[in-house]
């Protein structure tokens, strides 16, 4: 199933490969640790995030590393969203209302937002506030698995089971294609999500313990 024909020709393009694979290699290189150690941290927080050229990096790999977080981003949200339509045996079609055991979603909610086309807007998409950011994936996952899910505890833990197997697929597809591990800013979305579902698991089961003991 294809979301949008656009990511899977962005994801193999091959100068974006070969970027990639130059600046996964700069990064794990013995002498450039140190300044892998302060890449990895650039996706960890929700807060301001800046993207100034890291220590030791070029301004070409630095624009090659933006490009390779921001794609990462897309490829682990397409992988959720298809998840999550699998999960209810749904099949994506553009414009029209998918049933979620009696919850109607519009398509468009699982269209992506692109990337951009050019350095410069990969590296805002995954800024503060861009598309891709960790809050931004994260609450456009989340709030479409609640609201699927409408309350429901089994149903909220099968989105949650959904999306963690639409991170692992994401991260094998990423690794076929790269030899390397989806970036620390996916790890960092994916936690967030996680707690999110925590969060709301633990209000659910309250809501339920209280119904129990007012009955």
């Amino acid at each position: 199933m294809e979301i949008s024909s656009s990511i899977q020709n962005t994801y193999v393009n091959q100068s974006y490969t070969q970027a990639a694979k130059e600046t996964t290699q700069k990064l794990t290189s013995k002498d450039s640790q140190k300044d892998a150690d302060t890449i990895l941290t650039l996706g960890k927080s929700t807060e301001k995030v800046t993207y100034d050229r890291p220590k030791g990096l070029s301004s070409e790999q630095t624009r090659a590393l933006q490009e390779y977080q921001a794609t990462s981003q897309q490829q682990m949200l397409q992988s959720m969203m298809q998840n999550i339509l699998q999960s209810h045996n749904q099949e994506y079609q553009n414009g029209v209302q998918l049933n979620f055991n009696g919850v109607f979603i519009n398509a468009s909610e699982f269209n992506l937002p692109p990337v951009g086309t050019t350095p410069e807007e990969a590296a805002s998409a995954i800024a503060e506030g861009g598309n891709y950011s960790v809050d931004a994936v994260a609450t456009r996952i989340f709030s479409l698995a609640e609201k699927i899910a409408n309350g429901d505890p089994e149903r909220l833990a099968t989105m949650k089971s959904a999306v963690e197997a639409g991170f692992k697929q994401a991260g094998t597809a990423f690794n076929s294609m790269t030899k390397s591990a989806l970036p620390q800013i996916c790890s960092d979305t994916y936690d967030e999500i996680m707690k999110r579902f925590s969060d709301l698991e633990q209000k659910l089961a309250g809501s339920t313990e209280s119904t129990i003991v007012e009955s």
